[in-house]
């Protein structure tokens, strides 16, 4: 929250200043990369271009995308990821582990890793697994003798990682059952252990996400929440996790980056395993899960450069290309949500969120109207209750001028899980189909259920429901919402315009007169508040005469 309160300090809500300091950090942790290749390659030789290729790979992966480009959800990623990958490097610095560690005074670098922990558990859950990659780290670049951190130094790496571990434990124990209640409705001890063997299969996709990252990217939604163990695609999955856990533990010695990268890719993607959430297939969770991979690919490809010079180096040169190259052509779809979801849609036609997403987003741009119905309409007919293409094909119909299909619409959005999210836009929107047939009166309770139902409702929400208030005759009703209108946008003269005719309308010649003189302060041209104003001097001045017969 600190840096994005600095990026709306410097530049409001322009999104250039958040993408640019994304991207810085996103620069950073490559940086991190690099050096940590420096450290764990053993091979004086190969250590310079391994690193050099580790960051480059780690730059351009297509996988990255999503944590640089999104505004909040990245930034917390990309600033747990730079805490975490600098506390890898500082505990290797520190317990004079791999080959590019110096020997000297150890307690500076051990500090820093410790307060990376912190920083790293303060940005983001993954934080708490870093002293679990500590010790892996332990076991795969071990120290040699005379450089071992001494006993007494152990316990600033022993003491956080018992604490993160408690902390773990409690969280687990205390919000995973009202989590997955949350998520699923249901919260028994048989769907939790459902609920692992689902997120153990969808740690399969992820891998292979990495590995080879297809093109239905962005919408990679799992629906199936809770999976029985009994399907072959949990089992299988948990088999094949375990089999390339028990290779990578045994060619420790001899490829220990390929033993890193599986167990960074299954440590950090713990918290994700046990603790329930809605969205189960979101590319910027495995920002920091893919640290291993250019490390590992690093490694090879400056093997094969050894072997090999003049065709290895063709090779890693011409991966790193494509992966750039295919980023930068992800990278123009993200220029605005319209082009996003459309790319979606169009890449995955069979996944009704994509749709429906799609056909909102294209609405919100001022697409063609004919264009995004169809998109409403494939999204509902492949799933009736996919809230994203009932919401669009709500908005579809009230364009074209049909508030009762519009509406029913809506109701039937309104009673989806999703819809809990959104009660007040709902309610909005239901109060515009209510205009558009004239009723007043369900003008009137839809916009109070859109106030009830949001937190901050707008200043235009609270004109709106004025406005209805006065159409059904409700005088003191519509002066109590007008005056909250106000009070959020007090330089609104319109608004404070509309308050004074209400008030005198209920007679109350005080008040309209104090909203007139507060519009020709703001809008001395203003013709209607002159106007308003003489009318409220002349009754003002004819009411002592009525008072006296």
């Amino acid at each position: 929250m600190f840096t994005l309160s600095l990026n709306y300090a410097w530049g409001g809500l322009d999104p250039f200043g958040y993408h640019l300091v994304n991207l810085g950090l996103h620069l950073l942790c490559s940086l991190l990369i690099w050096a940590l290749a420096r450290v764990c390659v053993s091979d004086d030789e190969r250590r310079a271009p391994a690193a050099l290729l580790a960051g480059l790979i780690f730059a351009v992966h297509l996988l990255n995308t999503e944590a640089v480009n999104l505004v909040s959800p990245g930034r917390l990623v990309l600033l747990s990821a730079l805490f975490y990958f600098a506390g890898l490097l500082c505990f290797l610095k520190g317990t004079g582990g791999g080959a590019g560690a110096h020997p000297g005074r150890r307690g500076p670098w051990v500090a820093l890793a410790v307060a990376a922990l912190g920083a790293g558990c303060l940005s983001k859950e993954w934080g708490i697994t870093l002293p679990l990659v500590w010790l892996l780290l332990r076991v795969l670049f071990p120290p040699e003798p005379n450089e071992s951190l001494p006993r007494r130094g152990w316990i600033l790496f022993l003491l956080p990682a018992l604490a993160g571990g408690v902390a773990a434990g409690g969280v687990l124990l205390s919000l995973g059952p009202r989590l997955l209640e949350q998520v699923s409705g249901e919260a028994p001890l048989t769907h939790a252990i459902m609920h692992v063997g689902t997120e153990i299969y969808v740690l399969v996709l992820s891998l292979r996400l990495m590995l080879i990252p297809l093109p239905d990217w962005l919408n990679h939604d799992h629906h199936v929440l809770l999976m029985p163990w009994s399907d072959p695609r949990v089992w299988m999955s948990a088999l094949a996790l375990a089999t390339l856990a028990a290779c990578a533990w045994r060619s420790r010695r001899t490829h220990p980056l390929g033993a890193l990268f599986v167990g960074l890719f299954l440590i950090a993607q713990a918290p994700s395993v046990f603790v329930p959430r809605a969205q189960l297939m979101v590319e910027y969770r495995n920002y920091i899960p893919i640290a291993g991979l250019p490390l590992l690919a690093g490694d090879m490809l400056s093997r094969l450069i050894r072997s090999r010079p003049r065709g290895g180096t063709l090779g890693a040169v011409a991966l790193v290309f494509a992966l750039a190259f295919c980023s930068v052509q992800r990278n123009s779809t993200w220029r605005d949500e319209a082009s996003l979801w459309t790319d979606a849609a169009v890449k995955s036609p069979q996944k009704p969120s994509a749709l429906g997403h799609a056909a909102n987003a294209c609405l919100d741009a001022g697409r063609d109207l004919a264009f995004i119905e169809s998109l409403a309409g494939r999204a509902v007919a492949l799933d009736p209750e996919c809230f994203q293409g009932l919401t669009a094909l709500a908005r579809v119909r009230l364009k074209q001028g049909r508030p009762g299909e519009s509406e029913a619409l809506m109701r039937r959005a309104l009673v989806l899980p999703e819809g809990s999210e959104f009660l007040d836009r709902i309610w909005l929107h239901i109060a515009f189909c209510r205009s558009m047939e004239r009723d007043a009166v369900g003008v009137r309770e839809a916009l109070r259920q859109s106030i009830r139902a949001s937190a901050r409702p707008s200043a235009e929400t609270w004109f709106a429901l004025g406005l209805a208030e006065l159409m059904t005759e409700r005088l003191a009703e519509s002066a109590e919402a007008l005056q909250r209108a106000v009070e959020l946008k007090p330089d609104r003269f319109d608004y404070r315009m509309k308050l004074a005719w209400v008030f005198e309308e209920g007679d109350d010649l005080e008040g309209a007169q104090r909203e007139v003189n507060r519009v020709l302060e703001q809008a001395p041209a203003c013709a209607e508040a002159r106007e308003l104003n003489d009318r409220l001097k002349s009754r003002r001045t004819a009411r002592p005469e009525t008072d006296r017969r």
